[in-house]
């Protein structure tokens, strides 16, 4: 179980890089979700994008998916 997370990761990491300077498209933001773990359905994936993708370019950049990380602290912070 440890190496399947361990791989999940790696593959992750290696997606996002890969991705990084154009931002991941819907199809590859699902796929990355995916393999860390994270179920996300094409639905949700098109809600979550059109949330954060600031710019409307189709895309999750670097920068919006920092906000994304930003807002769910402010969300967790609150439950607290």
């Amino acid at each position: 179980m440890r190496h399947e997370r361990g791989e999940q990761k790696r593959r992750a990491k290696e997606g996002a890089g890969a991705a990084a300077a154009a931002g991941l498209e819907m199809s590859a933001l699902v796929a990355e979700f995916a393999a860390l773990g994270v179920g996300l359905g094409p639905a949700e994936a098109a809600a979550f994008l059109a949330e954060f993708d600031t710019n409307g370019d189709g895309r999750m950049s670097i920068a919006e998916f920092t906000q994304v990380i930003a807002a769910a602290k402010r969300k967790e912070t609150k439950k607290k």
